[in-house]
């Protein structure tokens, strides 16, 4: 997981969600976000072009401007097509990665870490003697897949011969 840098500027983009959560950049100056060595928000994302958006800041808020083709870029989960403002709080999405603008005295958000998984339990196993005195009961008998498969083949064969005898029944009592 890559450091959160120090940030001294009034707003910042961190990225909340994708391979480089926890990723905080000060918005000093225009910026762009892509994965190009000169993206001022270099990503590892594979689904981000290299310069694919651009955030200027502007008053209390900054301006989104979408570089690459139609489609990439979202604003709160709305397509963008043309620049826009946005305030802290308010979220970019470019590929599978999502950046927030913040106020640098906000706290970083540290992206938590997977739960781990619940300690083993101990499996409880039949007996041996359970198992003589009812190997598999009846109903689970006809769950056996070997059952299963044999009334699989014989199903069609069995609906075909029915259908065929009901079309000989009709054609012997319809008349002609």
């Amino acid at each position: 997981m890559p450091s959160v840098p120090a940030l001294t500027g009034p707003l910042r983009l961190e990225v909340v969600e994708g391979p480089d959560a926890g990723l905080a950049v000060p918005l000093r100056g225009t910026i762009e976000i892509g994965t190009g060595s000169a993206a001022g928000v270099h990503l590892r994302d594979r689904h981000v072009e290299e310069a694919h958006a651009r955030v200027s800041p502007d008053g209390d808020g900054a301006v989104v401007e979408d570089l690459g083709r139609p489609g990439g870029t979202f604003v709160n989960d709305a397509e963008l097509h043309a620049p826009t403002l946005i305030r802290p709080g308010d979220t970019i999405q470019v590929g599978a990665t999502v950046l927030e603008l913040r106020e640098a005295a906000a706290p970083a958000t540290v992206p938590a870490a997977p739960a781990l998984a619940s300690p083993g339990k101990d499996v409880a196993y039949l007996s041996a003697d359970v198992l003589e005195q009812d190997p598999i009961p009846g109903e689970l008998e006809e769950l056996l897949d070997e059952q299963t498969k044999t009334k699989a083949r014989v199903a069609p064969i069995a609906i075909f011969t029915l259908v065929v005898f009901a079309v000989l029944l009709f054609l012997a009592t319809s008349k002609i």
